[in-house]
């Protein structure tokens, strides 16, 4: 296990890390770097910020793939961005399921899985970059203001 202090990391194969979880977990914002120790962090794990009852605004770095219920139960989450434009993300089951106050997620999606945003009842503004390959069934369910 890995860490930047803020962070804690896994190795993945290639050179590679995958985000498993957050130390402090009463942070507001979250920015992932595309690097950290010399490797490309690529991965959020699943549960890795789930709960995480404190967080607004998260920076999706370079990474390529959410995990199921990444950022579930994110009851204060409000915006997702992504800074690469040449990156495309997969988001897992329920990766933001009950996240009721995620207002805007901004970020090249490949796919989404089964209700990766259920419930997410507040979101109005997604924003996707480059091509949506798949949507996986109830994607949306309960989003009533998107």
């Amino acid at each position: 296990m890995l860490t930047d202090g803020i962070l804690e990391y896994k190795k993945l194969a290639n050179s590679e890390l995958s985000v498993v979880g957050i130390i402090n977990r009463n942070a507001t914002e979250i920015q992932i770097p595309s690097i950290f120790d010399e490797m490309s962090v690529v991965k959020i794990e699943e549960n890795a910020f789930a709960d995480c009852v404190h967080l607004h605004d998260v920076w999706l770095g370079a990474i390529r793939e959410v995990g199921a219920c990444a950022f579930s139960g994110c009851i204060n989450l409000q915006n997702v961005h992504h800074r690469l434009l040449y990156s495309t993300v997969d988001l897992g089951f329920q990766a933001f399921q009950g996240c009721i106050n995620l207002q805007k997620v901004d970020i090249n999606i490949r796919s989404i899985a089964e209700e990766t945003f259920l419930n997410c009842v507040s979101m109005r503004t997604l924003q996707v970059s480059g091509c949506c390959l798949s949507v996986g069934p109830n994607a949306f369910c309960g989003c009533t203001k998107l």
